[in-house]
């Protein structure tokens, strides 16, 4: 198993965050303690990826638009290893 970095965190959170999604289904669903979920949603929240309804925090277009790009960075580096290991 290998060890989540920050993307990989911050992605986790919008996918959640989706549809809406409390501070609580945050931290089970990324497998996070309150604390460090608390400083990733001010993050995300400062940079406009999420917004905070009510008791819910739902991803932004500017949150759906960092994932596409972080899923289109990692097809490439995938993309890359593959290529690499058959030279």
């Amino acid at each position: 198993m290998h060890r989540r970095n920050r993307y990989d965190i911050i992605n986790e959170i919008l996918y959640i965050a989706k549809n809406g999604a409390t501070k609580t289904r945050i931290v089970y669903g990324a497998n996070l303690n309150s604390k460090i979920a608390k400083i990733y949603l001010k993050y995300l929240i400062s940079k406009e990826m999420i917004h905070k309804q009510h008791d819910s925090f739902f991803t932004t277009e500017k949150g759906n638009e960092y994932q596409k790009a972080i899923k289109s960075v990692l097809e490439f580096e995938s993309k890359k290893v593959l290529t690499q290991q058959f030279k």
